[in-house]
């Protein structure tokens, strides 16, 4: 399940052939005293902020938004949402320097159909709570029917686009594939002859 939070995360290819950079918000890391580069912050400079604009205009932003989140307590279950404990200097800091980056530097990098907006409300102490609330329930089937379709479009879009399907070396790619496939496919109920081979490979760490 994908939980989409306050801070940012970049999902991005090792390759640039795959077409796709997708951006969502997991739980932000806590702050520290010390000044270190996070895998979060590098991600986002990296992936989205410093890249081309070519690049930068394949993200999506899987973007959640707790509408009342600013009027709970602070709390360790709302901790894993917003940065709320702590000295008071650090978190508004804090806050002051998510808003520079969601409102000012990521937005001012995409366009409004890259952004997939969500309005949720907060439930309880654990706030989001899809085994209680019919609204949460709804978001994250939007969330994971939304990071799919925008996949697949982004995926076939870049294949497209580059003519992979014509390439020589991808065609013969694809002829090895599918011949594995087939061959695989012939030990179907072979069970012992798959445990011994499974034995062998796990054996020789193959």
């Amino acid at each position: 399940m994908i939980h989409t939070f306050c801070s940012l995360h970049a999902i991005r290819g090792q390759r640039r052939t795959s077409g796709c950079r997708t951006l969502w918000s997991p739980p932000p890391p806590r702050c520290s005293t010390r000044k270190r580069s996070r895998m979060t912050e590098t991600e986002v400079e990296e992936g989205l902020l410093k890249a081309e604009d070519s690049i930068a205009r394949q993200a999506i932003w899987l973007r959640r938004n707790i509408e009342d989140i600013g009027r709970q307590e602070s709390s360790y279950e709302l901790s894993s949402y917003d940065k709320c404990r702590g000295a008071k200097e650090k978190v508004d800091n804090a806050h002051r320097m998510m808003r520079e980056l969601k409102e000012h530097r990521i937005e001012g990098r995409m366009h409004s159909n890259q952004i997939l907006l969500d309005n949720v409300h907060w439930v309880g102490r654990e706030g989001i709570k899809p085994d209680f609330s019919e609204e949460h329930r709804k978001y994250l089937a939007r969330l994971c029917n939304d990071f799919v379709d925008n996949m697949i479009s982004l995926v076939t879009k870049a294949i497209r686009n580059r003519k992979l399907l014509h390439d020589r070396l991808t065609e013969e790619c694809l002829q090895h594939i599918r011949l594995c496939q087939d061959m695989c496919a012939e030990f179907h109920g072979r069970t012992e002859t798959l445990e011994v081979g499974a034995h062998i490979f796990n054996h020789f760490n193959i």
